[in-house]
């Protein structure tokens, strides 16, 4: 079973990966630092990070399909 999750603060990654290696999917991963958001996505297996501030997190929310 997967188990879906958000990532708030997300920097780099690295609390979605240590999850993703126990079984949990990351959906979406929320990151104020553009640099940070970009090496998320591009060393995570699910690019999913949003350059957003948390207080977005409905506006950003809205924009995935």
């Amino acid at each position: 079973m997967t188990i879906k999750m958000i990532d708030l603060f997300s920097g780099a990654g690295l609390l979605s990966h240590a999850f993703e290696k126990n079984g949990f999917t990351p959906t979406l991963a929320i990151e104020m630092d553009k640099d940070a958001v970009s090496s998320y996505n591009r060393n995570a297996n699910f690019a999913c990070a949003k350059l957003a501030s948390v207080v977005d997190v409905c506006d950003v929310d809205r924009e995935w399909p």
